[in-house]
């Protein structure tokens, strides 16, 4: 998906390191959101939406914001500015959603409260990427 700048692009990932399961978003060119003040946090937010969201009308598609609203916390900052980490505590139910749904919206804000930028990446087909990092880190599916 291009960053709100052209050329550059953002990255949506699911990975098993040394064990430890991670959601992940990466800018691959920049910084993300430099450094923000409360323990190296990023505010952001993700929502989850259906193909045919898009084929909605306005007053639908502010009826299913209403419905099901975004998700938001604070993210955690990589190390190396250009990306954030999904806490613990989100990322089941995160990747859990992710594999029954078709588009998620990311939506990130800058250290003052700026907006940075939105992102939308498909899922479709996501299941058959993410079960084999899952049960590398020790997941189960039913």
């Amino acid at each position: 998906m291009e960053f709100p700048y052209e050329g550059i692009e953002a990255t949506l990932m699911v990975s098993c390191y040394n064990g430890i399961l991670g959601v992940f978003f990466f800018v691959e060119s920049g910084y993300l959101a430099g450094q923000y003040l409360l323990q190296d946090r990023i505010p952001g937010g993700y929502v989850f939406l259906p193909k045919e969201y898009f084929k909605w009308d306005q007053s639908t598609q502010d009826a299913f914001a209403d419905e099901v609203p975004s998700v938001i916390g604070m993210w955690g900052e990589t190390s190396d500015n250009m990306g954030a980490y999904l806490p613990d505590e989100q990322r089941v139910d995160f990747i859990n959603q992710a594999v029954n749904s078709d588009y998620v919206l990311l939506n990130f804000h800058n250290f003052d409260r700026s907006h940075f930028g939105a992102f939308l990446f498909p899922l479709d087909g996501a299941y058959q990427h993410i079960r084999p990092v899952t049960e590398e880190c020790g997941w189960t599916w039913s």
